[in-house]
């Protein structure tokens, strides 16, 4: 069986008819024929926390300004997809350390855990497993995951594996994200969000100084106002490249969505 080597582990067509999930708590065992059992926790959050000594990389929760709650990594790859999920405006939900999915494997039972759970703008749900490379999955273990995408396609997920040299990027995405991350909580005043939203309505296509002074004048605040926006959602530009003053940057409308990943 080929090992992925690529960034991003595509999905093929699912060989298995179209499935739904069902909450067995509700739904009498004997009426069931499950493909696979997927469980989450209770509080809605992380399943588990990463907590404890035995563990080969580096482990931490980072403060989601996005989802409001304690997101829990382990090693420098989920943290950094973490940041991009926090910066990525089409992400509008996301959760690490999501679910559990116990299922079969040709005669064995396994499980996945899955790493990073995502919801895009258009409707997208991702389900990510996050990898150094490409050598740290055996023959079994890429049975598993190849398991888990045929079952998840069948409720409408997407499964895909993602490296860590992707996920970290470039030096500039890297300088980018610490730098608007830093601000992700700077305050936004009533009449700032008020200006936003008249700018957004009347002239949504503007640069990076322009939007920065009409926030504030003084530069460093107006700049922090700006991320603390562009990490909303409400400031949109492309953060693979440096950000200078003719930056140009696109304004958007607060963005409404339902979240189709907080299963509790």
């Amino acid at each position: 069986m080929k090992l992925p080597s690529e960034p991003t582990f595509e999905n093929a067509g699912s060989l298995i008819p179209a499935a739904r999930l069902v909450d067995v708590s509700c739904t009498p065992d004997a009426a069931l024929d499950p493909l696979a059992h997927l469980y989450v926790s209770d509080a809605g959050g992380a399943l588990r926390t990463l907590l404890g000594d035995a563990h080969r990389h580096v482990i931490g929760t980072y403060p989601s300004w996005k989802t409001g709650l304690f997101q829990p990594f382990e090693g420098l790859g989920e943290q950094a997809l973490i940041e991009e999920a926090e910066l990525r405006h089409d992400v509008v939900d996301y959760q690490t350390q999501a679910f559990r999915l116990r299922m079969l494997s040709g005669a064995s039972r396994v499980e996945w855990i899955c790493d990073h759970l995502r919801q895009y703008a258009d409707g997208t749900i991702e389900a990510i497993e996050v990898k150094q490379h490409p050598r740290q999955m055996d023959a079994a273990y890429v049975a598993k995951i190849l398991q888990a995408r045929e079952i998840l396609a069948a409720i409408g997920w997407r499964v895909v594996i993602r490296y860590e040299h992707d996920i970290v990027g470039s030096a500039q995405w890297q300088r980018n994200r610490g730098h608007i991350l830093a601000h992700r909580s700077a305050h936004v005043s009533d009449e700032q969000t008020a200006t936003l939203d008249r700018l957004t309505a009347s002239a949504p296509s503007t640069t990076f100084a322009e939007f920065r002074e009409a926030m504030d004048p003084r530069p460093l605040q107006g700049t922090a106002v700006t991320h603390a926006l562009i990490c909303a959602g409400r400031v949109i530009l492309d953060l693979q490249l440096p950000i200078r003053d003719g930056s140009p940057v696109e304004l958007r409308p607060r963005r409404r969505f339902n979240s189709r990943i907080r299963l509790a």
